[in-house]
């Protein structure tokens, strides 16, 4: 028999969630407020398994990239989940909800940094700098010029003075992610990433996707998460070369367990460094099953 939340194996049906980066997973939130609220009527109570009935003729959920961030969240979180309902309810407001709900506890600079993490943080970006760049200086420390642009030509006007109306909430936003992103000594995109389902939908960061503390609506279906790897592709950090020569890297350790891997070769068939890859699990079917 299919399981619970999957459909028949005669007829599987699979729903695909694209990527997009943070746009995309915007856009999810507004595409399933929108699709709950043209479900349910205004008296149903907030515990109504809505989502149950949307996916129930889904039995597979691919993701990538924005998508993942969306799907991966809906199915593990159930901030998240009481989010889509509450604007799906409440559709004026839901951007506001969306915003302060979400968007404001990641981007709340406010909230676990302290000036001591910061200090730390940096000195911590700037050892990984030595590494890369051999001759990175030692000292944060820097002479200090002003830029060639910075004094007008003959003929030219002078810039206009802009103040902090002028300066775009973007700008603001980065500024904020980059302090917090300090406390914790990474300036990476898996940083990014660990921040957003922690800060703004309580995922926390041991979760895996075999963990069996999900959404009941999601419980049984297929879940494919895809992405682009990338991996070491020979002597340049920066761009693929051949031959290809990376000796052992060690991707995870454990007092029992040790995962890693090598390349070694004449040549770079794929002339990339940036390889496909799938991860692939029965939602709520426990760490220890086998991927699909």
């Amino acid at each position: 028999a299919a399981s619970a939340g999957r459909s028949s194996p005669s007829r599987p049906r699979a729903a695909v969630f694209e990527g997009g980066g943070f746009i995309a997973l915007a856009d999810f939130v507004g595409v399933q407020m929108g699709l709950l609220h043209a479900m349910q009527g205004m008296w149903q109570t907030w515990w109504d398994p809505t989502l149950e009935r949307l996916w129930k003729k889904f039995d597979t959920l691919g993701t990538t990239s924005g998508g993942s961030w969306f799907i991966n969240q809906l199915i593990y979180s159930e901030k998240f989940m009481y989010l889509m309902y509450a604007g799906s309810r409440l559709p004026a407001f839901s951007g506001l909800m969306f915003n302060s709900q979400y968007i404001l506890p990641w981007l709340n600079a406010l909230k676990g940094t302290s000036v001591n993490g910061t200090i730390d943080g940096l000195k911590e970006c700037l050892d990984g700098l030595r590494s890369w760049f051999p001759w990175f200086p030692r000292s944060s420390a820097r002479e200090s010029s002003p830029p060639l642009a910075s004094t007008p030509r003959s003929g030219e006007a002078e810039p206009a003075q802009r103040g902090w109306a002028d300066i775009s909430p973007w700008y603001l936003q980065i500024a904020a992610e980059a302090l917090i992103l300090l406390q914790s000594g990474s300036l990476s995109w898996d940083a990014v990433v660990r921040d957003l389902f922690e800060r703004s939908a309580g995922i926390d960061g041991n979760v895996t996707l075999g963990s069996q503390s999900t959404n009941a609506w999601a419980r049984g279906k297929l879940l494919v998460n895809t992405a682009a790897a990338v991996t070491p592709a020979g002597t340049s950090r920066f761009y693929s070369s051949t031959p290809i020569e990376v000796d052992q890297v060690q991707v995870y350790k454990s007092w029992l367990d040790t995962l890693a891997y090598a390349a070694h070769g004449d040549n770079n068939p794929y002339d990339t460094n940036l390889l496909p890859t799938r991860f692939s699990v029965v939602v709520g079917e426990g760490e220890d099953q086998r991927a699909p």
